[in-house]
């Protein structure tokens, strides 16, 4: 009799696991196929600015993980189980990083979400993660590549020094970025692994 409850259990949570994913796939606004930035252009950014002659302004591409949302979300990241560890290891360092940051507003920015994992039944095709935005940033992006590359960049070193100096706490190099965020692309699931859900607060 408790194996048969037991089973019963085990299938009820695999249900509600698929129709969960069914409705992230329904629901998504982010087309998980796509980087959500390209970050091989990062270097030929870097290169132009170097550039004594006038540049003409490259054309931004809409950030996909910058919302103007009032209240509260969730984020919903849905990832290849062979990616998990290094998923949460990337988002661990850049939530340290947030938390260490001298600027304030970073580090309150960094305070307002929080980041959970889904309990689903072992062998689940896919893991899935909650970040809990509580409520949503108007002025930071949760994009890894804005994060890394923008938000948390350390300045740039003297090119007088012989020994550079480390980064500040909070901060990352670039060398440092590319390694965490390389830890993070690529690791949702094909094709709508980014799903982000606005809640409205009910009037009761």
């Amino acid at each position: 009799m408790e194996l048969s409850v037991s089973l019963s259990a085990v299938r009820r949570r695999a249900v509600l696991a698929a129709g969960l994913a069914g409705l992230l796939c329904a629901a998504s606004g982010v087309r998980a196929s796509q980087p959500l930035v390209d970050v091989s252009s990062l270097g030929e950014i870097e290169l132009a600015a170097q550039d004594p002659a006038p540049q003409q302004p490259a054309a931004q591409q809409a950030d996909p993980l910058k919302f103007t949302h009032d209240g509260n979300m969730l984020l919903i990241w849905q990832i290849k189980p062979d990616r998990a560890a290094d998923f949460e290891l990337g988002w661990k360092t850049i939530k340290e990083a947030l938390a260490a940051n001298a600027n304030p507003d970073i580090k309150a920015f960094g305070d307002s979400f929080t980041v959970s994992k889904v309990n689903l039944p072992a062998g689940a095709p896919t893991v899935m993660y909650v970040f809990q935005l509580m409520p949503v940033s108007k002025t930071y992006s949760y994009n890894p590549v804005t994060l890394l590359f923008t938000t948390l960049k350390a300045p740039a070193a003297d090119p007088a020094a012989t020994t550079p100096p480390p980064p500040p706490p909070g901060t990352f190099t670039d060398a440092q970025a590319r390694e965490v965020f390389d830890k993070i692309n690529g690791s949702w699931i094909d094709p709508n692994g980014i799903s982000p859900w606005p809640l409205a607060k009910m009037p009761w």
